[in-house]
């Protein structure tokens, strides 16, 4: 392919002598045409004005400088996910060797959460997960994660 992935740049095919004043010939150039034609099709448009036709694959690299996201069909920033975007009660998969982020409990077997603490995600779920010691706490559901062996655990969103 005469594309180079990593840079973007785009390389002439071989043998095709383009130079200033050079007649056509459609033997000699059908294939140049043709090469550059889908090399025009499968590309983006620098300015973002032309809608992706397919999945993006990042590879091993991230998305940067994405901003908030405004409508459903929109990409949010992690910040945005981290504050008041999310609901409580919504869980994911968390690292267990990383520090909990900010406004999150663990979620693991026999966790407990303060009822005044998060009234929140107390109205949400109730004693649905366990009653806690019955006044002042109440259970956080388990999402099964906590064996010790995988270095993963469920965490809420508290509110």
């Amino acid at each position: 392919m005469p594309r180079n992935l990593s840079t973007g740049a785009y390389s002439l095919p071989p043998g095709q002598p383009v130079t200033s004043g050079t007649s056509i010939d459609p033997t000699v150039y059908n294939s140049l045409v043709s090469d550059i034609g889908n090399e025009i099709t499968n590309s983006l448009d620098a300015r973002g004005e032309t809608p992706m036709s397919g999945a993006l694959n990042l590879g091993s690299n991230k998305a940067i400088n994405v901003a908030n996201g405004a409508a459903t069909t929109d990409a949010a920033a992690f910040g945005q996910l981290a504050g008041a975007g999310m609901p409580a009660g919504i869980m994911a998969v968390w690292p267990s060797l990383v520090a909990l982020p900010t406004g999150w409990l663990r979620a693991t077997s026999g966790a407990t959460a303060s009822r005044s603490g998060n009234p929140n995600l107390f109205s949400l779920l109730g004693t649905l997960y366990g009653n806690g010691d019955g006044s002042t706490t109440f259970g956080l559901p388990n999402p099964g994660l906590d064996d010790g062996t995988n270095h993963l655990y469920g965490i809420i969103k508290a509110g």
